[in-house]
């Protein structure tokens, strides 16, 4: 098969951005049960919500959230500060024209609305504008709050708000609202599909996984506009994947932060208090001390707040060395009734599982009456 018999149709890249938008429905839809006693309702292309209708979670004590999903097919359009401003046809509306619009229309009737763009496309590295992402909220704010005149950030800041005819003030207070969460790929939402179904205890092969977003296909099909906690819970029931009670999740991340933390109960953000400037570099703590000042006692007590909230499994997720995974083992074992769960590849691990019993293979011999000295090799991974 030549490389021009594999180009996406325009229809199959259709397809795939939808594929792409009932998969985020689908993790939004496990997220909002994981909170299942604040929410209020999932909507699906909402009505009344602007360019941010695509996916809407209305929680009780906490702020409404409206996304807007943006597939790209490739990544020759990646995303820099002009994306936003440029329009497809003379006399348009730019991305960031809409969001303004959407975010002045949801204020009228709601007090603080949380805007979050999702999309596959990643920044443009010759554009440093969204390097500037706070690594904890994906907003640009603080960083291009406090960016000086004249500098990049600085030089965006003021281009924008000319855009939007608005003043800097106005654009900083639409941007603390606005996240912009760049680079989900469909394997990395597919992932956290799967991680937030063994932590509803779900089955979360490929093949469930694919059951929850032909759910969603579905909603989107039937003109299903809003789900309310009893009716979301009892239509994902009938998909019959439930296995094993609902866990909590916690994460612990000291490699990389986790883009969505509003998925788990406890999040412990350690990133800072490693050496390095990428995840493979991040291996020793700035402070030696650090385990025992800082990391010991947060998690700690928040193995205390687990166990006495109840709970009786916990899904550890996060970008962490098996170190700081014995650790968290360590904090809650199974002798506090807690049972951990953790996702490695497609599998799934649990400190319940049955011990297997490995016989040693011996690879080779050595006599030892030759001297002194003896080597032993063991080798149990590779």
């Amino acid at each position: 098969m030549t490389p021009s018999d594999r180009r996406r149709s325009a229809s199959g890249s259709r397809q795939g951005g939808d594929d792409f938008q009932h998969l985020l429905a689908w993790n939004a839809a496990l997220c909002a049960l994981l909170h299942r006693s604040d929410l209020v309702s999932l909507e699906l292309e909402a009505v009344g919500a602007g360019n941010a209708d695509d996916i809407v979670v209305r929680y009780a004590s906490q702020p409404s959230v409206f996304t807007q999903v943006r597939y790209a097919v490739d990544g020759s359009t990646p995303l820099n500060a002009a994306y936003f401003t440029s329009q497809k046809r003379p006399g348009g509306t730019s991305v960031l024209q809409k969001f303004l619009a959407t975010w002045t229309q949801l204020r009228k009737t709601e007090p603080s609305p949380h805007l979050v763009l999702v999309t596959n496309r990643l920044a443009d590295s010759t554009d440093s504008t969204f390097t500037a992402l706070d690594g904890r909220t994906s907003l640009l704010i603080p960083a291009m709050e406090h960016a000086p005149a004249g500098t990049h950030l600085g030089a965006v800041r003021e281009a924008w708000a000319a855009h939007l005819q608005v003043s800097e003030t106005e654009l900083i207070d639409l941007l603390r609202s606005l996240e912009f969460r760049l680079g989900r790929t469909y394997a990395a939402e597919a992932d956290r599909a799967a991680d937030l179904m063994a932590a509803l205890g779900m089955k979360s092969d490929e093949a469930s996984l694919r059951l929850g977003i032909d759910r969603a296909r579905r909603w989107v099909l039937e003109g299903v506009r809003r789900l309310h906690p009893d009716e979301l819970a009892q239509d994902i029931a009938e998909l019959d994947l439930q296995t094993a009670p609902a866990a909590d999740v916690l994460i612990v991340q000291t490699l990389a932060r986790d883009p969505t933390p509003e998925d788990a109960v406890a999040v412990l953000d350690w990133v800072d208090l490693f050496e390095g400037d990428s995840p493979s570099g991040r291996r020793r703590t700035i402070d030696p001390d650090a385990y025992k000042t800082t990391m010991q006692p947060q998690l700690a007590a928040t193995a205390e707040e687990l166990a006495a909230s109840g709970v009786q499994r916990v899904l550890v997720r996060g970008a962490a060395r098996l170190a700081t995974l014995f650790a968290v083992g360590a904090a809650l074992p199974r002798v506090r009734n807690i049972e951990l769960i953790r996702r490695q590849g497609r599998d799934l691990w649990s400190t319940d599982a049955t011990p297997q019993r490995i016989e040693p293979l011996v690879t080779s011999t050595l006599a030892v009456d030759q001297g002194r000295d003896i080597a032993v090799a063991l080798a149990i991974s590779v």
